[in-house]
């Protein structure tokens, strides 16, 4: 498997532990480029609809089965604010704990969400978004049994609003620039979908720093850390962790 398939299991570790020290995570991919004020502008979706949202992510379609049942989009890790709310910090060790089993975070996470009672509406953004940028989908899942509550109630219910894909920006096919980057928050379609395709371009610009057997050396320490499977083996990812700083409830950056 390629070295890049163990990103995520960092990436998780590091945004598990942020989220239960009550702290918001923005993950981003190296690949996504901010074309806006990113920090700026997401607090004003923090409590959308008069109630705390647990995740803002970009939108994406896999895996299909869970996109099938979340609206027809799927939250992407690529670009993801993780709130630290009480459901969220609730959730995401049984994100964690399905990734372990299947071998990649975005799968984990989206089948998780769509394996509750679900609910999804188009919802409208507020005014300081442009009009096309400013529609989304808003997922309303309930029912997840905490993994220290396996033995019934109270269950866990999470919101989590998908962006539109004007608004970041995952297909510059045909697209129009500046126009259609003027609206838009983030541009995250500049490299293939692919892990190979990802590290190579990060070797050519000198950003990866993966040593040698990384991707073996962290599934050995996982699985005698932990006592539980590592990584399947051949899974490609399409994310990567960049460090970046942690949100804190307050809004106030952590660096």
């Amino acid at each position: 498997a390629h070295s890049f398939d163990g990103i995520w299991i960092e990436r998780g570790a590091l945004a598990g532990a942020l989220l239960e020290g009550g702290y918001n995570v923005l993950l981003c991919d190296s690949d996504a480029v901010w074309t806006a004020d990113v920090l700026a502008r997401l607090p004003t979706l923090f409590h959308y609809g008069g109630a705390p949202v647990d995740a803002i992510a970009s939108a994406g379609t896999f895996p299909k089965a869970a996109a099938a049942a979340l609206g027809g989009h799927t939250a992407v890790m690529g670009f993801i604010l993780l709130m630290a709310t009480d459901s969220m910090r609730a959730l995401y060790p049984l994100v964690q704990e399905r990734a372990l089993v299947i071998g990649d975070d975005q799968v984990a996470f989206n089948l998780v969400l769509a394996g509750g009672k679900v609910d999804f509406s188009t919802v409208h953004l507020p005014a300081a978004f442009s009009e096309k940028a400013g529609s989304a989908t808003l997922v309303r899942t309930a029912g997840h049994e905490p993994t220290e509550m396996r033995s019934g109630n109270p269950t866990v219910d999470v919101r989590v609003l998908i962006l539109n894909g004007r608004l970041v920006v995952r297909n510059c096919t045909g697209m129009r620039e500046p126009e259609q980057l003027a609206s838009s928050l983030v541009a995250h379609c500049l490299s293939e979908k692919s892990g190979g395709a990802k590290s190579e371009q990060l070797q050519i610009v000198g950003l990866w720093n993966c040593p040698v057997g990384w991707l073996s050396e962290l599934r050995e320490r996982l699985t005698q850390g932990e006592g539980r499977g590592g990584v399947a083996e051949g899974v490609v990812q399409r994310s990567t962790f960049r460090p970046t700083p942690a949100l804190p409830l307050n809004g106030t950056l952590v660096f």
